[in-house]
């Protein structure tokens, strides 16, 4: 975790650039925590996500115990962690886990043409957007 999966999640909400994910099946554990990173996380109707670290008598990491209460809320990401429920992608969106379920065939094209969109946008002010909202809750208002 130190020497791999902690640095490459800090060095992707780092990036001054917007990060994409794009879930084909399924994301858990760390490679939830991974997919959650993103700025913008797609996922396939197929897709689903979970949290089993409970299963295993262990609490979520990379990342995952700071991402879920900020994505859900804190009593969501209470159930997601302690309970270790299969979350399909439709009700990953509903719950704010994600940005958006795509049909499985349009996943990749969908997540492309965002990332084309978002590069072909005003970079710099989508970098500060990034990092204005990364740093937005633990801030005051001033």
């Amino acid at each position: 975790l130190e020497k791999n999966y902690n640095p490459l999640i800090r060095f992707l909400r780092g990036l001054d650039k917007p990060v994409i994910s794009a879930v084909n099946g399924l994301a858990a554990g760390a490679s939830a925590s991974l997919a959650l990173a993103a700025d913008l996380c797609f996922a396939a109707r197929s897709a689903y996500f979970l949290q089993a670290f409970c299963h295993i008598g262990l609490i979520p990491d990379a990342g995952s115990t700071y991402f879920l209460p900020r994505l859900v809320g804190s009593g969501k990401a209470m159930g997601l962690a302690m309970l270790g429920d299969k979350v399909p992608a439709e009700d990953a969106e509903k719950l704010g886990l994600i940005w958006k379920v795509c049909d499985d065939e349009a996943l990749m094209a969908e997540a492309t043409q965002v990332a084309e969109r978002l590069a072909a946008g005003p970079t710099k002010g989508l970098a500060m957007i990034k990092q204005a909202l990364n740093a937005s809750l633990g801030n005051t208002l001033d």
